[in-house]
């Protein structure tokens, strides 16, 4: 009895609740108050299609159309999933599942693609796996029979608008993931690496051309740049702000400019692996001049 007593009024009460819940959810009616191994299930863990829901379709649109209520008003246009075409990649081609990972977990310096690293590893890898199912594209068809036949597997389902077939192709199950690049070791910084990168940029590269002789984003071919999915202007980085889109790592910096970033101006290069080292070295030293 002393030892009843010393509880205190609110663990009576917390645990008054929890047999009341117990009760309630897991024991039948006419079980209660006899022995019962009812135990509590953890709430179901959102889905990807209520995750994206939640966190993307106000600016990516709920079927990834790139026309959520939020679109028209941001700087950087969404583009559609059903481009098939992504700006960040470690591939030749269609992005891995990493790829997409780190662009959830990392967003889009400068744009308003924020980090969504508050999310948990699963929330994140389950957003991965509904933006690939989104990534569909309408092919005309005669009948479904032809849809079966023609994109097999990569065939989602096929839809009736204004009157005419289309099949949805997944993108991702019909070309499948790109090459991936291989990124070799860095070499140490040296004068010479940076000699070997201030040429790619003012010679082969053509990077001046855009991004300027100073880095600034005011090169001779800045002005009049379009994305070529929503035909947005843009603009050259400012490579003096130091702030890169994916990041300033020289891994970063080298995929970028091996891969470039499709469909903007901006284009895969040709340079050597050691003239793409120096170029990434070479990147980072106009915002490093001003610090």
């Amino acid at each position: 009895m002393h030892l009843a007593a010393s509880i205190n009024l609110s663990r009576i009460s917390s645990l008054g609740l929890l047999v009341v819940a117990l009760t309630a959810v897991g024991c039948p009616g006419d079980q209660a108050g006899r022995h019962c191994s009812a135990v509590i299930s953890p709430a179901p863990r959102p889905t990807g299609e209520a995750l994206f829901l939640t966190h993307c379709a106000r600016c990516h649109g709920e079927s990834g159309d790139g026309h959520g209520p939020a679109a028209a008003s941001l700087k950087t246009q969404p583009r559609p999933f059903s481009s098939g075409i992504f700006k960040f990649t470690s591939t030749a081609g269609m992005p891995s599942d990493p790829d997409l990972f780190q662009t959830l977990t990392m967003g889009i310096a400068g744009t308003q693609m924020t980090s969504f690293s508050k999310l948990d590893t699963a929330s994140r890898w389950a957003l991965v796996r509904q933006v690939k199912r989104l990534t569909v594209n309408l092919r005309p068809v005669a009948d479904e029979h032809e849809a079966r036949r023609r994109f097999g597997n990569s065939l989602q389902d096929v839809i009736r608008r204004e009157g005419k077939l289309f099949a949805r192709v997944n993108l991702f199950a019909q070309r499948g993931t790109g090459t991936r690049v291989v990124v070799p070791q860095p070499p140490p910084l040296s004068e010479a690496l940076l000699a070997i990168g201030e040429e790619a940029y003012m010679g082969e590269g053509g990077c001046f051309n855009c991004h300027g002789y100073e880095g600034n984003g005011e090169g001779p071919r800045a002005l009049g740049l379009k994305d070529d999915i929503t035909n947005q202007a843009i603009l050259p980085t400012d490579f003096t702000r130091g702030v890169f889109k994916r990041g300033s790592s020289l891994r970063e910096l080298y995929l970028r400019v091996t891969t470039g970033i499709p469909g903007t101006p901006m284009p895969s290069t040709e340079l050597t692996p050691r003239q793409r080292w120096g170029l990434a070295y070479y990147l980072r030293t106009f915002s490093a001049e001003r610090k």
